[in-house]
């Protein structure tokens, strides 16, 4: 499978939901929808986070360096932000 990461390059620069976001955020919003990502818990805001674990595709298609994670959270206006790890 290719990512299309102009796609959500494209997204990111519209207004709503992840503007302004890296392009990584509404591709694994789409992963999420689709049942992927593990939910782990509130973090220390109150939202409810879920954790990606991002493949060499999906690293390499969005120059994510060394990160393998993600934590994503909506919040309480409807915007899809990257989190960190909430405290275990």
């Amino acid at each position: 499978m290719t990512i299309d990461v102009e796609h959500y390059q494209n997204q990111i620069k519209a207004f709503g939901k992840f503007e302004g976001c890296k392009p990584i955020i509404p591709y694994l919003w789409d992963c999420l929808m689709d049942g992927d990502g593990e939910e782990i818990g509130d973090d220390d805001a109150g939202y409810s986070v879920v954790k990606f674990e991002l493949t060499i595709e999906e690293n390499e298609a969005f120059e994510m360096g060394d990160q393998w994670q993600v934590y994503l959270a909506e919040d309480s206006q409807g915007f899809v932000v990257e989190r960190g790890k909430p405290n275990d």
